[in-house]
Order: C-alpha cells, then structure tokens, then sequence
C-alpha cells in the first residue's frame, strides 16, 4: 500500500514530465529571445496565480449570489481533465 505522501509525490512527478515541460517550452518558443529559465517559470507561475485567483472569485461570487436567493447553475466542470 502506497503512504499519501508517495501518492502525492507520483503526481507532481507527472504534473512537471507532462504538464510543466510542456507549457514551459510553449512559452520558450513563443519568446524566442528569453533564454532565462527563470523569466519562464515566474510567468507560469503568474499563469497559475491568476488561474487559482479567477477561481476563487467565482466561488467567492456564486455563494453570495446564492446566498441573496439567486438560483445560480454554473456548467459542471471536470477539474480533473483541465
């Protein structure tokens, strides 16, 4: 039986071989000219703040409403395919 934390370990590992390299080669070919590794990881990790930000004003957002008796459906979304 695998302990949580090799769990949580095997999926960071796929997180950066899948996820991570890829977007950071996306981001190197579309700027050519940076070749600093680190520019390219702070703008994916800005990519990311401003993801988790939206994020939580639409929660933050959708339980107001709810709580002013609106009826608000957001379309179901598969957090685990994004």
């Amino acid at each position: 039986m695998k302990r949580p934390t090799d769990i949580l370990v095997t999926m960071m590992e796929e997180l950066y071989k899948n996820e991570w390299t890829d977007a950071f080669l996306e981001l190197k070919k579309d700027n050519p000219d940076s070749n600093e590794e680190t520019n390219i990881a702070q703008e994916l990790v800005n990519i990311l703040k401003a993801i988790f930000n939206y994020s939580s004003c639409v929660d933050a957002c959708t339980s107001k409403l709810r709580e002013e008796g609106f009826n608000v459906r957001l379309p179901a979304v598969d957090r685990d395919n994004l």
